[in-house]
């Protein structure tokens, strides 16, 4: 009779235990997301989950995320470490890159790369000599001439970036509650030698490489 009190016991507080964990598990994981940039020689990380962004909601710990919004046919991806005190900072830099994905889909898919000025990005442009926040033209693995990588349309163009999942809408504003959206890219992009004002050849090379699972805010 003991044994079989003993077993029923155990029973007991094993299924209580397991309920208390799934619920944790779903509570704060439900819908993680995160980035990871390998650029500039160091690696620049965020990481958090659908709960902790909207307690951040009015603090700077807010813009520090990965996210993913629709407009007319067009993917936007944006990642950013806009504050490196917060608990969803991991490591790196202040730092603020997108990718625009034309006509998204599931695999391979073809856009453009947008650096956002920061401290961080201003010392890799001055110490290279070349200038990627205002627009300038870049020519993607291999480098070539402004006019020959205009002719051949690969001019601001980047291949290969890979979507996994296109995730999901949220059910309303500001819940982040839809499935993340998936995918990297890796690549090295050649910009043009600042230092030279009229130098049109793309040879100065900035390999990057970017991962990342970003909630979808619309």
């Amino acid at each position: 009779m003991k044994k079989k009190l003993l077993l029923l016991t155990a029973l007991l507080i094993f299924s209580c235990s397991s309920d208390s964990e799934g619920n944790d598990d779903n509570l704060n994981g439900g819908n993680n997301y995160f980035f990871e940039i390998i650029f500039g020689g160091e690696t620049h990380r965020v990481e958090g989950n659908s709960i902790s962004i909207i307690e951040q909601v009015g603090s700077s710990c807010f813009l520090n995320r990965a996210q993913a919004s629709y407009f007319n046919g067009t993917l936007d991806i944006t990642c950013r470490i806009e504050d490196i005190t917060c608990d969803t900072y991991i490591s790196g830099q202040y730092l603020h890159v997108g990718l625009i994905i034309d006509n998204p889909q599931l695999g391979n898919n073809q856009g453009r790369i947008v650096f956002r000025d920061t401290p961080f990005l201003q010392d890799y442009e001055n110490l290279n000599n070349i200038n990627l926040s205002s627009n300038q033209f870049y020519v993607e693995n291999n480098p070539m001439n402004v006019s020959e990588a205009s002719q051949n349309g690969l001019l601001n163009l980047i291949t290969d970036i890979n979507i996994t999942d296109l995730g999901t809408s949220p059910s309303s504003f500001n819940v982040y509650d839809g499935a993340t959206v998936k995918g990297s890219y890796n690549g090295v992009l050649y910009y043009n030698d600042t230092s030279n004002f009229n130098n049109t050849e793309l040879v100065v090379p900035v390999p990057i490489s970017i991962s990342f699972e970003a909630f979808r805010i619309d």
